[in-house]
């Protein structure tokens, strides 16, 4: 019977790696087409959205991963600096539906892959180079002025620099403080159990289940230093994943 079962989510697995290529791949090379024809920002962040939809829709009914949603009303309607933990690839592919217009902060290496590198700038992701961290930092600032003030979009900003292990709390780094200092957008924590489901030492045994993704209250980035600031989102992140179990 466990060989069966074992057999079975491999399989289901097989299929929804097959789904999430050919999404993947046809957002992009959509996004290529729309960007390379000078479509607006609103067009390219429809195709944005619509990969984070049909991503979703394969993790519902091919994985039969349910993906509850806490705290949508802190959802802010103005851009923001959304802080969050990050687990898995799950994640990465649940902002653009839930948040609507925003973009990543992500290290140069994915903006150098091909075809997904011109992708992301499309989409206005913001790259970090992490082998020059003073100039990187300016032009992270730069860039996020641009994204907040001018573009009028979110920046979605994984303050761990890298996906963790379930159970793993590294310290923040401060970088989305500073960017929500110098924007003066609110900061909103979010915490997640996607892990648990997407990590990598799942491999291809996923089980179905209710993966819980929580936004929490804004912080006023005026009324903190970017030390308090830090603090407040590790502690009120890894508070409400520990309670999650992620």
């Amino acid at each position: 019977m466990q060989k069966i079962l074992y057999f079975l989510l491999k399989v289901r697995m097989g299929v929804f790696k097959i789904y999430s290529y050919v999404t993947i791949l046809f957002c992009c090379l959509l996004m290529n087409l729309v960007g390379f024809c000078r479509a607006p920002l609103c067009v390219r962040l429809w195709v944005c959205w619509l990969w984070s939809f049909l991503y979703r829709i394969g993790v519902l009914f091919l994985l039969h991963i349910y993906v509850k949603v806490e705290g949508r009303e802190n959802i802010s309607k103005q851009p923001a600096i959304y802080v969050s933990k990050h687990q898995s690839m799950l994640e990465t592919f649940m902002f653009y539906s839930l948040v609507g217009k925003c973009c990543f902060a992500m290290k140069q290496e994915l903006i150098e892959i091909p075809i997904f590198g011109t992708t992301q700038k499309y989409a206005e992701a913001i790259s970090i180079d992490r082998s020059h961290s003073i100039s990187a930092l300016k032009k992270m600032l730069a860039d996020g002025k641009d994204r907040v003030l001018v573009k009028k979009i979110s920046i979605i900003v994984f303050p761990e620099g890298t996906r963790v292990a379930v159970g793993d709390y590294p310290r923040f780094h401060r970088s989305a403080m500073k960017l929500a200092t110098v924007t003066n957008a609110p900061i909103i924590p979010v915490s997640h159990n996607f892990g648990v489901y997407f990590g990598r030492k799942n491999g291809d045994l996923i089980k179905p289940g209710v993966a819980t993704i929580s936004f929490g209250q804004a912080i006023n980035p005026a009324e903190h230093s970017i030390n308090e600031l830090t603090d407040i989102c590790y502690n009120t992140i890894t508070t409400k994943t520990k309670q999650l179990g992620g």
